[in-house]
């Protein structure tokens, strides 16, 4: 269900985002169509120069229709074809903010079905095994439901695990760690959900907010790849406000090494790729239809040799299901 809301006001706040709170005028929007073919040339003879490393990069936003992008300065107009993954981007954060965002009133619930593929690490003697560590992938299904109110309660069942080995799953069910892993138990959590209101809508504001939050942090992963972890989980929010979602999602342009996997009518697929220690991949997928966050997936690229785990495997993946608004209540605990 669509806002009725008129492309210019989609286009103002899709500036707003980006920091840029002075659209050009419709005389100068005609005058940039009529210098495009000009433009062409000019954007490919300066594009490597652009490009150089160390320049800032800042998302950019469509003037029309995914088009142009425009930007005046000094009294002239400068044209260029934005990258496909900016493109990509700014058309979700378009679609977002037109989707109107989900109101429960009272006695109703945001409701969140995700189902979790997530990789454990355990000490070895535990599973009574001669090694250090043992890993497995734990899958589970997870429900979040956010009232009214802004509480949200969540009922989370551990439903399986996968081995990367025979020696493995032999020695996990001697050791009754399935126990150990609430197989099969459910486990329910009430608690006030994070105010992301607060969170800063323009783009280079809240770039700057998350990495000063992340330098506090401290850690060994680059900047970047925890910038993007922040951002999936601001996308993945089933109450991040449509402006901070849209924000977000232009704030991925900036991150370093980012790459567009896929672009159709229906989705988006972004990844990021680095070293944690060996070579892993980060996918997002997009909905442009559901204007939400539906899969996050980390990958390994390399084999895990201490911990025996094969390429190729996806060591955490989180699927959500379309958010809806719902009367069932959540369990009480």
């Amino acid at each position: 269900m669509s806002r009725p809301q008129d492309d210019k006001h989609v286009d103002a706040m899709l500036r707003h985002l980006a920091g840029d709170d002075a659209p050009p005028t419709d005389d100068e929007l005609t005058l940039a169509r009529a210098k495009l073919d000009a433009a062409i040339l000019a954007e490919t003879t300066s594009q490597s120069h652009r490009r150089a490393r160390g320049l800032p990069r800042r998302p950019l936003v469509a003037a029309v229709g995914m088009a142009l992008v425009v930007a005046v300065v000094a009294g002239s107009v400068l044209v260029a074809r934005p990258a496909p993954l900016a493109a990509a981007l700014a058309e979700y954060a378009e679609v977002v903010l037109e989707t109107e965002p989900l109101e429960p009133v009272e006695g109703e619930f945001i409701l969140q079905t995700t189902e979790l593929a997530q990789l454990v690490i355990v000490d070895g003697s535990l599973l009574e095994l001669d090694a250090p560590e043992i890993a497995y992938i734990i899958i589970e299904q997870r429900k979040t439901w956010v009232g009214a109110d802004g509480i949200i309660q969540m009922a989370s069942t551990p439903t399986e695990t996968r081995f990367f080995s025979g020696a493995t799953a032999a020695a996990y069910e001697n050791a009754n760690m399935a126990e150990f892993d609430d197989i099969g138990m459910t486990t329910t959590v009430r608690q006030e959900g994070d105010d992301l209101s607060a969170l800063p809508t323009d783009v280079e504001a809240l770039e700057a907010f998350l990495r000063e939050q992340i330098r506090l942090g401290g850690t060994e992963l680059p900047e970047d790849v925890l910038l993007y972890d922040e951002l999936a989980s601001i996308l993945g929010d089933p109450v991040a406000p449509p402006e901070v979602r849209a924000a977000a999602a232009l704030t991925l342009n900036s991150i370093d090494g980012i790459e567009l996997v896929q672009k159709n009518e229906t989705q988006i697929v972004v990844a990021l790729e680095y070293l944690d220690p060996i070579r892993v991949r980060h996918t997002l997928e997009l909905d442009l239809s559901a204007s939400q966050l539906t899969q996050n997936t980390t990958q390994l690229l390399e084999d895990h040799g201490i911990l025996g785990i094969p390429a190729s495997t996806i060591i955490n993946q989180t699927n959500h299901d379309r958010l809806v608004v719902t009367t069932d209540r959540p369990p009480t605990s």
